[in-house]
């Protein structure tokens, strides 16, 4: 199983490069025997962006999956298309929009009423709302 995982940057003095590949593998290991213990390594950078607070991903109809990401530092928003998995996973940026207000913390990912698609980032500390389409 792939697992991404974002955190803080240099913009905040921390070590997060950007968004990073874990790799989740059932079954034993060196140090238990057990079948049903698990293994978590760590893959490789797959996408070199400031401070990836929060990240979400969005499957659509067609089955292809994009992954939102708040770059909290920059303002922005980053939307990737995923590829592959496991030693082929990729992320290909789609997109990096600026967001408005400060610090924005959360994206969600909504369809309006004729099924189009946009994130929703709330900003703080004042909670407002933008649509980015």
């Amino acid at each position: 199983m792939d697992i991404v995982v974002g955190g803080f940057g240099e913009l905040r003095n921390a070590a997060c490069p950007g968004i990073e590949q874990l790799i989740l593998k059932a079954g034993g290991n060196a140090s238990n025997d057990s079948d049903d213990a698990a293994l978590l390594s760590r893959g490789r950078l797959l996408a070199d962006v400031p401070s990836p607070t929060w990240m979400e991903l969005h499957t659509a109809a067609d089955g292809s999956q994009v992954l939102y990401a708040v770059l909290e530092d920059t303002n922005e928003i980053a939307s990737f298309r995923v590829e592959g998995a496991g030693d082929s996973l990729r992320l290909v940026e789609l997109s990096r929009v600026p967001t408005p207000g400060h610090a924005v913390t959360h994206v969600v990912f909504v369809r309006d009423d004729e099924g189009q698609g946009a994130s929703s980032p709330p900003t703080t500390p004042t909670g407002t709302f933008a649509c980015i389409r």
